[in-house]
């Protein structure tokens, strides 16, 4: 499965991007584990969807 994510930090910035592991990507995000992310958390999750294909969530 492939989810298709959207997070959004204090400074009102988003961030969409998809991954197969949301909690680890979240987690990720909010430890400076992400280059556009990192220095700019705390993130929180906004949206998400899930896709039974790389394909579909890339769409």
């Amino acid at each position: 499965m492939y989810f298709v994510h959207i997070i959004k930090n204090h400074q009102g910035l988003f961030y969409k991007g998809f991954t197969q592991n949301l909690d680890k990507r979240i987690f990720e995000h909010n430890n400076n584990l992400s280059r556009f992310t990192s220095g700019k958390s705390p993130w929180i999750l906004v949206y998400f969807k899930e896709f039974e294909t790389k394909t579909e969530a890339l769409k």
